[in-house]
């Protein structure tokens, strides 16, 4: 019988015991048709694999280091924008309105470069996952188109949204991720359109299976177009179509490449079709599971760390929009009245951002009272009682991890939220490891910090669910507990409705079982 060839690797032992790593190449050795043995070499690689472990070293360094960064600039933009909004709720001139928007934007686009560089960072590494939660359709878009709405309006673009009527409220899938692709493709859009128009569709595609949907996202523009050989550079990181292009535009080039690659973690495909002078039109797949679940319309600006605006009312008294910068929204203002008079402790290091926080919980008739370190944060949690603490994480003395560990260790079940610029996707994990039960990201959205405020602190009945402890006000057979379940965030998103939930989870683990 004939043997085939050996290629692989292994490991040979010394006489003095020690390992060494080695490749084997051996084939068969036949002598009259008949086979005798193997001939081959073993060659050692213990080189290649010194320089593999650097490399796998480098990597995560570089996205140690990332992260670092991120934190070390983000916390002068939450400065920036804090105190921004808190300025435009001050008596202004029109021109002094103006600056504030401009800065605004200014911080909030610097803000997504961050975030950008942080993404193609955690994708090269394999690190970035995929979120599945329900959202509305109508909000995703509203919240991409509001990012880039202002600044198309400043150019006489025309700019609008269609959702075909035919499809459902609501899906589920990853609307942060879905969110970054829509405003990269509008952001690009409204950037190389200098005049016309600008559309945003959205439609069913192909017949998916059962529980699923195909939606068609596409973004088409009136201006500049792509040519052919343009086109084959457009999915490189960090370039353009031509220096003249970023000359004139600016950008990282790095949105289309991101766009794509998280297109390709969700099993999606985007195509372009595009006329030098007449413009482009950029269109991509994905394929979504179908939900159950009605999700109250709303409307949110720009990206943030968790989706929020899907459970709650974001409606801007005048236009439809929310801001970052603080001027109030109805379902902000309805949950600063549920809140008022607890007490926070806010231990946070960075002056100014101390300064944001403050005005922020104070307009909410919350009592406050700050420290700068969490050893101080220590003490004084020994000698008061506080309804919730907002921790910040990188702290002199003793940092956030500990401070909630030490607090745990005291027996106290006071909520911590964790308040951070530091943006590695193990940031939550190691939040909740340190026995915290939340997390904001900075720069500090708000409406977003009112909302988990109303979900710790408002009543039962308005949605406050304690996250290791569920009452049942039915006879419902249910666990407190399931490991690797966040059963009170999923209980959040169904509006505290348990059979649903359970619902929800037997037709999850009926999908998924094998």
């Amino acid at each position: 019988m004939k043997k085939s060839a050996v290629n692989s690797e292994s490991r040979f032992i010394r006489p003095d015991g020690s390992k060494i790593p080695v490749i084997l190449y051996a084939g068969p050795v036949f002598k009259d048709d008949v086979y005798t043995g193997l001939r081959g070499i073993a060659a050692d690689i213990s080189e290649r694999k010194k320089v593999e472990d650097k490399l796998e070293k480098a990597s995560s360094a570089r996205s140690e280091f990332l992260a670092n960064m991120s934190h070390e600039i983000r916390t002068p933009i939450n400065g920036v924008l804090g105190l921004t909004g808190l300025l435009m709720n001050t008596d202004l001139t029109e021109n002094q309105k103006l600056y504030l928007e401009k800065i605004e934007y200014s911080a909030q686009s610097l803000l997504r470069i961050i975030n950008d560089v942080l993404d193609f960072s955690k994708i090269e590494a394999g690190k970035l996952e995929i979120e599945n939660r329900v959202f509305s359709i109508e909000d995703l878009c509203i919240a991409s188109f509001n990012v880039t709405k202002l600044n198309a309006v400043e150019k006489g673009l025309e700019i609008e949204y269609k959702i075909d009527p035919d499809l459902p409220d609501s899906v589920s899938g990853d609307p942060l991720r879905l969110e970054q692709i829509l405003i990269n493709l509008l952001s690009n859009a409204v950037k190389f359109t200098e005049k016309g128009k600008v559309l945003l569709s959205v439609e069913k595609g192909n017949p998916a299976e059962e529980g699923k949907i195909e939606l068609v996202f596409s973004v088409k523009d009136t201006g500049i177009g792509i040519s052919e050989d343009e086109r084959k550079r457009l999915f490189n990181p960090f370039t353009q179509v031509d220096s003249s292009t970023t000359r004139k535009f600016g950008g990282t080039g790095l949105g289309l490449v991101i766009s794509h690659q998280l297109l390709d973690l969700m099993g999606g495909e985007m195509t372009l079709e595009s006329t030098p002078g007449e413009g482009s039109c950029f269109s991509f797949r994905v394929v979504l599971d179908e939900s159950d679940i009605s999700v109250k319309k709303s409307f949110s600006k720009g990206p943030s760390d968790n989706w929020e605006s899907s459970s709650s009312e974001r409606n801007s008294a005048d236009s439809g929009e929310s801001s970052p910068s603080g001027k109030g929204t109805d379902r902000s203002s309805e949950n600063i009245s549920s809140v008022k008079g607890y007490s926070i402790l806010l231990v946070e290091d960075n002056e100014i951002n101390q300064l944001v926080l403050k005005e922020l919980l104070e307009k909410a008739d919350l009592e406050i009272r700050t420290v700068s370190n969490g050893l101080e944060g220590i003490k004084i949690i020994e000698k008061n009682n506080f309804d919730l603490i907002l921790m910040d994480i990188q702290m002199p003395v003793l940092d956030g991890y500990e401070t909630a560990r030490m607090i745990r260790r005291m027996g106290l079940e006071i909520p911590v939220i964790a308040v951070t610029a530091y943006a590695h996707s193990s940031e939550r994990e190691k939040c909740i490891d340190a026995g915290m039960n939340d997390y904001i990201s900075k720069p500090v959205d708000p409406a977003q910090l009112y909302d988990k405020l109303f979900y710790w602190l408002g009543s039962e009945k308005n949605g406050k669910l304690p996250q290791n402890l569920i009452t049942l006000n039915e006879s419902v057979d249910f666990p407190a507990e399931i490991k690797g379940i966040d059963i009170s965030s999923g209980l959040k998103q169904t509006g505290g409705n348990i059979r649903l939930y359970i619902k929800l989870l037997k037709r999850f683990y009926d999908r998924i079982s094998d």
